[in-house]
């Protein structure tokens, strides 16, 4: 690929991760001189060497010096937007504390493992294999099998000679007994996911299509199947092979006995409700407020008493939805956005336990600690009245409830929605030989009758906020954590969550990732100086992702929560042309840029002044 280095590169922040890798904005050490400063921002002799043997490596036929100057551009380019974006104070955005706070978690639980593993820093794999792995998109059926139910592994792989698939083998009458085991089962896993020794994946890359295999380890033996896959042609990329290290390193403290890095099995140890996880709503996000606030949509917000005052003007079948605590927070979201945005109330029941088909329910807040404890009444009917007569017969509202009180709850809505009631009083009267010629109703005294009653939290399970919606050891989750995660949490990741058909390996996820958060102390892992460098990469990406959206209307691609291999033709492509480039050419005036120009003309025989930045560079770095 020809590069134009006769015009600044500006990179995607994909590459801006890539350039940022490994470097500080703290001072140097003895060991890594700095070879470009500008601003906080600064770039090691060691990291600058570093990206630039993986540059070269990825590019054919690309000269050192080329490399070095493309590479010298794009990093003072990084360093002046992420410099820009500090001074416009992204730093103090919601997006950038949201995004921050997610991935210093998932570092937290990356570093924990490690400490599990007894590992500080990933081991080196032979290259040959990485390679395959990454370059390839391999993925495995496996059954691990314990050593002590090795003769086990015959029958496993029959299964696979026969074709059958670990869904077919997990249907089997035997598979209790598999399960009880302690058998784990694993369909269609991505290699570079799959907790498996170094000694386990070499085998495994040097089988065929479709070949099923039994590779031994020590505690346990593999039975492997290699499902067909494309075979990529061979490019260098910039990739990156942590995940597959540290999957290797948990694979070894696993063949040593430590069964948490099985994730089969240690997922079978999570406890949970299912009728309750998949029962509440999760939609709407909660606030915390010492008033007697319910609600909130922007900045206003709603109490109580005065969602008491305006839902007792309310139809009584409406009022019912919330009497009723396991419908009372939709029915609370539907009144404040249909108030707030003057939409006309919604007149079926229905309507009323859908909110979040009305606009802007995104930004409604309930505060449901506060609503489950509301205390909601109706206006009682006076029981002696008359509802309803026929000759000698008549009946009161008294009469009435208890006919109502003999019916199931799905009768009582039933009749309330299909608007029954007089030809529930009609066979009444039909009973007690009455004739329905002559019948007289009450209507007013009628649609004063609460018809459903606590129908609602007959039909549905009712739990306060703190109820615990599942386990594992010794970490739980209640329905308040959820609510509070679910606003935390990416928006790839929220509609797992709220999607239903995935929610449960959602939810899995969750409390797995909570007790490796409460494994360790968390302050002597964020004190981990390879976590710090790491946190600061992904603030720098984060704050040049901020800057090209906010100024430059430049959107960065979603990667649906994986990380992306960077290929060089793809990420060396600059997001923008003119625009970025006149932007960056703009700024550049507000900060020093300071180059060790002795460092590249000695080392990469790289004159500085052929830089885009020549006419602004230092030549000293101090």
């Amino acid at each position: 690929m020809d590069i134009p280095i006769t015009k600044t590169f500006i990179c995607s922040a994909l590459f801006v991760s890539f350039l940022l890798t490994g470097c500080s904005i703290n001072k140097k050490s003895d060991a890594d001189e700095i070879v470009i400063k500008i601003g906080t921002f600064t770039v090691g002799r060691q990291q600058y060497e570093n990206q630039l043997k993986k540059l070269t490596a990825i590019q054919d036929g690309w000269a050192q010096e080329d490399a070095a100057l493309f590479l010298l551009d794009n990093y003072i380019s990084a360093g002046l937007l992420i410099e820009t974006a500090k001074k416009l104070d992204y730093e103090q955005s919601d997006d950038f504390i949201k995004s921050d706070s997610i991935y210093k978690e998932q570092l937290v639980v990356k570093y924990g493992k490690y400490r599990r593993a007894n590992a500080n820093k990933p081991h080196h794999a032979d290259e040959r294999i990485m390679k395959k792995i990454l370059q390839n998109d391999i993925k495995i059926d496996y059954i691990r099998i314990p050593k002590k139910q090795e003769e086990l592994s015959k029958s496993m792989l029959l299964y696979f000679l026969d074709g059958s698939s670990i869904s077919r083998i997990m249907g089997d009458p035997e598979f209790g007994v598999w399960d009880a085991q302690g058998l784990s089962f694993y369909k269609e896993i991505p290699l570079k996911q799959a907790i498996v020794t170094d000694k386990v994946m070499e085998e495994i890359i040097m089988m065929q299509d479709g070949e099923v295999k039994i590779i031994k380890e020590k505690s346990a033996c593999y039975v492997v199947r290699l499902l067909p896959f494309m075979k990529n042609p061979i490019t260098k990329e910039i990739v990156d092979n942590e995940p597959v290290l540290l999957n290797m390193l948990m694979a070894r403290s696993l063949e040593n006995g430590d069964i948490i890095f099985d994730p089969y099995g240690f997922e079978k140890s999570v406890k949970y409700d299912e009728t309750l996880l998949s029962g509440i709503d999760f939609s709407i996000a909660p606030f915390y407020t010492d008033g007697d606030f319910v609600a909130k949509i922007d900045d206003r917000l709603i109490s109580e008493n005065e969602v008491k005052e305006k839902i007792s003007v309310l139809p009584v079948k409406i009022q019912c939805l919330f009497v009723n605590r396991s419908t009372r927070a939709r029915a609370i979201a539907t009144w404040a956005l249909s108030d707030y945005y003057h939409e006309e109330k919604p007149g079926k029941t229905g309507a009323w336990l859908q909110p979040y088909k009305i606009k802007g329910c995104n930004r409604l807040k309930l505060n449901f600690e506060k609503i489950e404890k509301m205390e909601i009444t109706q206006k009682n009917t006076v029981d002696d009245q008359i509802l309803a007569c026929s000759g000698n017969w008549s009946m009161t509202v008294k009469d009435f409830k208890r006919e109502l009180d003999k019916l199931t709850p799905v009768t009582r809505l039933d009749i309330a929605n299909k608007n029954l009631l007089r030809e529930m009083i009609e066979y009444l009267a039909k009973k007690n030989h009455a004739s329905d010629s002559g019948l007289i109703v009450n209507s007013d005294i009628l649609e004063s009758i609460d018809i459903m009653g606590k129908s609602y939290d007959q039909l549905n399970p009712v739990y306060d906020e703190n109820t615990i919606v599942g386990t594992l050891e010794n970490v739980d989750l209640s329905i308040k954590e959820l609510r509070e995660l679910v606003v935390r949490i990416d928006e790839f990741e929220k509609n797992r969550f709220l999607n239903l058909s995935t929610r449960k390996g959602s939810f899995i996820e969750m409390i797995t990732k909570k007790f490796w958060l409460n494994l360790y102390d968390r302050k002597i892992i964020e004190d981990n100086p390879d976590l710090k460098k790491e946190i600061s990469n992904y603030q720098n990406r984060i704050l040049v992702e901020l800057l090209y959206e906010d100024k430059l209307q430049i959107k960065t691609p979603q990667t649906n929560g994986e990380q992306s291999s960077l290929k060089m033709p793809e990420t060396a492509k600059p997001v923008s042309e003119d625009n970025l480039f006149s932007y960056i050419r703009t700024v550049m005036q507000d900060y020093p840029i300071r180059v060790n120009s002795n460092f590249f003309q000695k080392n990469l025989n790289l004159n500085t002044d052929q830089s885009e930045y020549n006419k602004v560079i230092i030549k000293n770095i101090n």
